[in-house]
């Protein structure tokens, strides 16, 4: 976001120019980055899902440094698993991650 929003520094520059006031585009880029929280989340986690799914099944071989592994007690292949309700709680805390993220870039202009 903090990103966007310097890219749009002209643009919001030019929307207070015309009478839009601070909070007004405090609330624009709160809005902004809601919307954007709002697909990328859930749409990230589906790709982790089936990355995770795929990966359980066939597992992550990883060979390349299976003397270490083998020297602990672990094997060349690991199969990742993740319980269901945590993918609940990652789409929660990212979402208000990024809206606390938002905050500083929004206040900037």
């Amino acid at each position: 976001m903090l990103m966007a929003v310097f890219e749009r520094r002209k643009e919001l520059g030019m929307l207070m120019a015309i009478g839009m006031n601070k909070s007004k585009v405090f609330t624009l880029i709160l809005v902004e980055t809601f919307f954007l929280s709002l697909v990328g989340a859930p749409t990230g986690m589906l790709l982790g899902a089936l990355t995770i799914n795929l990966t359980s099944e066939t597992g992550i071989d990883l060979s390349i440094v299976g003397d270490g592994l083998q020297s602990v007690g672990l094997s060349n292949n690991i199969y990742p698993i993740i319980e269901p309700k945590f993918y609940f709680l990652t789409g929660i805390v990212v979402f208000l991650f990024t809206l606390i993220a938002a905050i500083y870039p929004s206040k900037k202009p």
